[in-house]
């Protein structure tokens, strides 16, 4: 998909936020293409929270992927990639 997620795991005890913060998407990706950015939170893959960068590369495997991003100003962006 073409991005690195960083774990917010003390944010998420702390103030009950969730998700991973995307910390790099390489150029060219489809990532890229669709909008995502750095600093825009992963919330979801196929449906699912992620606990994990397990959980990540492992839904990363499906053909399709439905993934929920949230932007920095709160708005969330449902994406399919095929």
């Amino acid at each position: 998909m073409g991005i690195r997620i960083r774990s917010r795991l003390s944010q998420v005890m702390e103030h009950e936020e969730k998700g991973h913060l995307i910390k790099y998407v390489q150029p060219e990706s489809i990532a890229q293409e669709m909008g995502v950015e750095p600093g825009d939170i992963l919330l979801e893959v196929n449906g699912k929270e992620l606990g994990d960068v397990f959980d990540y590369r492992y839904l990363l495997e499906d053909d399709k992927l439905e993934v929920l991003i949230q932007k920095p100003d709160g708005e969330q962006w449902l994406l399919a990639m095929i």
